[in-house]
């Protein structure tokens, strides 16, 4: 492979730019090449040579990650907030022997089961019973009744 100089480098990152814009390849290619003032065709040889469809598979996929990071990164610092003021409230509540701030049981409640979920623990507690039904109907037959009415309509 070519060694890629500075400005392949700065030619791709232009067609790039186009890229994520939305522009179509040729599009960006197109205007790639006027805004580093050279020629379509070198723009297109370049793009060949350097392999940049996959070098822009790449880039996306790094962006892509980077992102998610950041907001992974985000949302666990935002749950840790909520959970931090849910937890004030909570010791504020408890230490100032049940204030104003926390006006009803639905309002005491309602944080407990913020915390709960900030947590991802389930707020809701249910008990299940697995009950056994016997599905068998002889007792609801009489079989010497049964065979008295069979023998009735032969």
């Amino acid at each position: 492979m070519a060694r890629e100089l500075p400005k392949h480098r700065d030619a791709f990152y232009r067609y790039f730019t186009y890229i994520e814009a939305g522009e179509t390849h040729t599009q960006a290619i197109i205007k790639a090449a006027e805004e580093s003032g050279i020629t379509d065709r070198t723009m297109f040889r370049w793009y060949k040579k350097f392999n940049w469809e996959e070098k822009t598979l790449k880039k996306q996929a790094q962006i892509a990650r980077e992102m998610e990071i950041k907001s992974n990164k985000d949302f666990a610092e935002n749950r840790l907030k909520y959970l931090n003021i849910n937890h004030k409230l909570l010791d504020t509540f408890v230490k100032n022997d049940f204030p104003v701030e926390i006006e009803s049981i639905k309002d005491l409640d309602i944080v407990i089961k913020n915390c709960l979920v900030l947590q991802e623990q389930p707020t809701d507690i249910q008990k299940t019973s697995n009950v056994n039904i016997n599905t068998s109907m002889d007792k609801y037959f009489d079989d010497e009744l049964l065979d008295e009415i069979l023998n009735e309509d032969k």
